[in-house]
């Protein structure tokens, strides 16, 4: 089981990447563009991007509302996370 403190994060995260997802996709252009994130060069590449983005958030719910997850996912979401930290940091 995992702590009561990881499981809101796992839940916080998938809110926050869903509504990621759903902001990446092409048709939300006018929402990017309000809150400052830099277009998108292309409509596959923004799709492509929501996709991982969903899955992660999918995942992050399910690991929230279920309290199990395997170490190798927590691992991975903690490497995801301070990757995606280290290229805003670098730009």
């Amino acid at each position: 089981m995992l702590p009561t403190w990881l499981r809101r994060a796992f839940l916080a995260t998938s809110v926050m990447n869903v509504s990621a997802a759903l902001l990446l996709l092409p048709f939300a252009a006018p929402v990017r563009e309000l809150v400052g994130v830099p277009p998108g060069e292309h409509a596959l590449h923004l799709v492509t991007i929501a996709m991982f983005v969903l899955v992660f958030g999918v995942a992050y719910g399910y690991a929230g509302w279920t309290g199990r997850a395997d170490e190798l996912f927590v691992a991975v979401c903690a490497a995801g996370k301070l990757s995606f930290v280290a290229i805003l940091t670098g730009f």
